[in-house]
């Protein structure tokens, strides 16, 4: 506000939503378990975190990493390596069974302006593990577990928990599902017209 020259009285944050496709389905049965991240890849999403507590964690608790989104001009995929899979893009339909057959979505990133995925992984009753920063913790409430985006062993600490004692986590996916239902097109359309309303 204060680069543009606005008052930050003016200011009106309107939240987005997820579309309706996104809902708890059946989890699938996989050869491995696996922990998942759903975005772009690219510098500010912080995949290092995530891939780092992945392979700390590998050694003594197998499970696949799994990167859905699209490689940003000028950036490096992550090499290959096992375990670590990279689908690139997938079509929106196939993300809630994805999201709901995850041992956990991961979204390390250091900034977000909103944090859809986040959103997206709630309203399918995901455990979601996020980054603690402003965007994500405005979306997510209690409805996931906040970590320091830098320190790659709470991180790993949190996906173990989630491998090898989810009972302990179905609070949370209670929380996410409960917090998800709160967004929606309706609402954001509504605020949007009160904005413009006013002003």
């Amino acid at each position: 506000a204060a680069r543009a020259g606005v008052v930050p009285d003016r200011v009106v944050a309107v939240p987005l939503a997820a579309s309706s496709c996104f809902r708890p389905t059946p989890p699938a049965q996989t050869a491995r378990p696996f922990f998942l991240y759903v975005g772009a890849i690219e510098p500010r999403k912080n995949l290092d975190t995530a891939i780092q507590a992945w392979r700390a964690l590998r050694p003594t608790c197998p499970a696949d990493l799994v990167l859905v989104g699209r490689v940003a001009p000028g950036f490096a995929a992550p090499a290959a390596e096992p375990g670590l899979r990279i689908l690139g893009e997938v079509p929106d339909q196939d993300l809630p069974g994805l999201y709901s057959s995850a041992v956990a979505v991961l979204y390390p990133s250091v900034y977000e302006g909103f944090g859809l995925p986040v959103l997206e992984a709630m309203q399918c009753g995901a455990l979601v593990i996020a980054s603690r920063i402003a965007a994500v913790q405005e979306v997510a409430a209690a409805g996931a577990a906040l970590l320091d985006p830098r320190d790659v062993v709470a991180w790993a600490d949190a996906m173990r928990e989630a491998l090898l004692r989810p009972e302990n986590l179905a609070s949370c996916r209670k929380r996410a599902l409960a917090r998800a239902a709160s967004f929606s097109w309706a609402r954001t359309a509504c605020a949007t017209r009160a904005v413009y309303a006013e002003a």
